[in-house]
């Protein structure tokens, strides 16, 4: 088949339309209809006013047509898949050799951490990932790249309990079918995954996935946290009214949303089957980095006093029998009651805000010595 472009200066070119047609396809400035085949189709432009009404036939295709369903199908396909291309993406640049620092955990490490400080770092982190598909990032990005040096796992007290895959919440699960499954092909225990949906196009012509795949990497760039996407809009809104922030509550809805959100990390502590399993990983893991002479450093993130004075007590007692019991070297950076935090870096109960992660991050920078990019 041969794709044939009815050119029009500064609108629609051979050139233009090659950015987004598959690699193999062949293109052709259009001269005349005899020189098209049964198979073949025409792209022209609806400013072109050269075109009989007669041309109009099954195989021409209409650039400005198509150019807008196309990007409205990428913005949806990135919109309900957006931590897909995250992490992704994010993998993709942990490649790069001058990154030496991997940040990874939770969403404690999304909120917690500003990657645009960090030059020679990339966070792997999501919201709600455990331990083990934390750590299938880190042993990606170290099997990808040589030079990483550091290994940052952002997490809280209760992260060795986490076991997304044996989670009673489908939404949850969701994740593992959108993000870690096409990502690792690995469903971890999940014995039944729910299916993932099919947003995108599928095309014989145009090269849907490299489209998206490149607009995801522009998204990327700027990082997870963005003027689309910002700390206040994933807020953990566990209190009564959801139209208020973090820092307009008053103290009792405070204190009640902290206690709401402690018994519900308070609940993993039935998992001792997670607990062990996530054990045995992490002691892998700090033998791991000790025999490629990388720093694993465990940051505890901070947490407002409405939260820490409810999470359950045993949690942290069972996270440092886990780092005792590692035949590595482990760092450790313990910030959940630092009280150089205060209220206002908070986004939630437990998630810090802008200037929380800044806070953090420089804290982190300063003790792996991480070169640290000063904002204008």
């Amino acid at each position: 088949m041969i794709i044939w472009v009815k050119e029009v200066a500064d609108r629609v070119t051979v050139k233009k339309v090659r950015a987004f047609v598959n690699n193999d396809a062949i293109i052709e400035p259009f001269v005349d209809m005899e020189a098209v085949g049964p198979e073949d189709c025409i792209i022209v432009s609806k400013t072109d006013n050269a075109i009989p009404s007669s041309f109009f036939v099954n195989a021409v295709i209409v650039y400005e047509d198509v150019f807008e369903a196309v990007t409205k199908n990428i913005l949806e396909e990135v919109a309900y898949n957006y931590d897909y291309y995250y992490l992704k993406n994010a993998l993709s640049a942990s490649q790069n050799e001058n990154i030496d620092t991997i940040i990874t955990g939770s969403s404690y490490g999304i909120f917690g951490i500003d990657c645009k400080q960090l030059p020679s770092a990339v966070n792997l982190s999501l919201i709600s990932q455990d331990m083990f598909y934390s750590i299938k990032g880190i042993y990606k990005a170290c099997t990808l790249n040589k030079n990483i040096r550091n290994i940052v796992l952002c997490c809280s007290y209760y992260f060795f309990y986490s076991d997304l895959s044996k989670t009673q919440n489908p939404g949850e699960l969701q994740r593992i079918s959108k993000v870690y499954h096409p990502l690792y092909g690995d469903m971890h225990n999940c014995k039944l995954l729910p299916p993932k949906k099919n947003i995108l196009f599928s095309s014989n012509i145009f090269d849907i996935d490299g489209i998206v795949d490149l607009y995801a990497k522009g998204k990327y760039e700027k990082s997870y946290f963005g003027n689309e996407y910002s700390r206040r809009d994933y807020a953990t809104r566990i209190w009564e009214d959801k139209s208020k922030d973090w820092s307009e509550l008053n103290e009792i809805e405070r204190e009640q949303a902290g206690i709401r959100r402690a018994a519900l990390h308070n609940k993993n502590n039935r998992w001792k089957a997670a607990f062990n399993e996530n054990k045995q990983l992490f002691h892998e893991l700090s033998c791991f980095c000790m025999s490629r002479d990388i720093e694993l450093l465990v940051v505890v993130v901070p947490a407002t006093k409405y939260y820490r004075t409810a999470l359950c007590k045993e949690f942290r007692e069972d996270f440092f029998e886990v780092l005792n019991e590692a035949d590595g070297i482990v760092g450790l950076l313990d910030l959940f009651e630092e009280p150089s935090f205060s209220d206002g870096d908070f986004n939630d109960m437990d998630h810090l805000s802008e200037s929380g992660a800044e806070k953090l991050t420089s804290a982190i920078a300063e003790l792996l010595q991480l070169p640290v990019y000063s904002r204008p």
